[in-house]
């Protein structure tokens, strides 16, 4: 799969994520990796990402996801391509990856790219409607989630809008978009999972779930981190104000 992102430094370069927060070691005598930079005060110089290399080398490229002028300006001094990816948190330790530096992209060979939808609904109140995923889904049995299904329409907004009518038997007259979110991109092993956001609002609360669920319920926003939610709800949450 290919995931365009902002351009840092030019270059072009191939290799294995490291993350620095997994067990996943580069070999010294291999090449090096792509280092992927964790959220958080950006190092001050190369010398951090020397550190991640565990092998003493400069990394083949660099993922930021919240990048420093004094960084890029490093990077751009080393000939080190890199770009930003604010959700690089999608990369997991090992991944292969091609990263361009010019044009702005991710390509991720081995990992399959799956287009799904995520419809929030909000009520009267400002609550949110959670749905609790059964044993008879395909992926996150038992967790909780918004309204969702993958992408098979013409359209995110119309498959979020079926899969609507579907998961809580609400008309599309019962329901009124607010807001599209940003792309969100969630992990679940070799799969990436693209979330098509959308937020709702209706009056209505008495809904009937379908056989993907076992149950809901209504919560306020400051409720939701005390459930067990699907990856990525939090970045679905923040990309529509939630």
């Amino acid at each position: 799969m290919r995931i365009r992102v902002d351009p840092l430094s030019p270059g072009h370069a191939q290799g294995r994520v490291v993350t620095g927060k997994g067990s996943v070691a580069p070999d010294p005598s291999g090449p090096p990796p792509v280092v992927v930079v964790s959220p958080g005060p950006e190092p001050a110089s190369l010398d951090s990402f020397r550190a991640l290399d565990r092998a003493g080398r400069d990394p083949s490229a660099v993922i930021l996801p919240r990048p420093s002028p004094d960084m890029v300006r490093a990077l751009a001094l080393a000939k080190i391509p890199a770009v930003r990816f604010d959700q690089a948190g999608a990369l997991v330790d090992g991944d292969e990856v091609t990263v361009d530096g010019a044009e702005g992209y991710l390509e991720l060979p081995a990992v399959k790219e799956v287009p799904v939808v995520t419809a929030i609904l909000r009520d009267a109140r400002g609550h949110i409607l959670l749905l609790r995923r059964s044993e008879k889904v395909g992926s996150f049995r038992g967790f909780w989630a918004g309204v969702s299904g993958f992408l098979e329409a013409s359209s995110p907004l119309e498959q979020a809008l079926i899969e609507i009518g579907e998961e809580t038997s609400l008309s599309r007259s019962d329901v009124r978009l607010e807001r599209e979110g940003n792309r969100v991109y969630a992990r679940d092993g070799a799969r990436m999972f693209v979330v098509h956001p959308f937020l709702f609002a209706t009056s209505r609360t008495d809904i009937r779930i379908d056989w993907e669920h076992t149950e809901f319920t209504w919560v306020p926003p400051s409720d939701v981190p005390k459930y067990r939610t699907v990856p990525g709800m939090d970045r679905v949450f923040a990309t529509l104000g939630v």
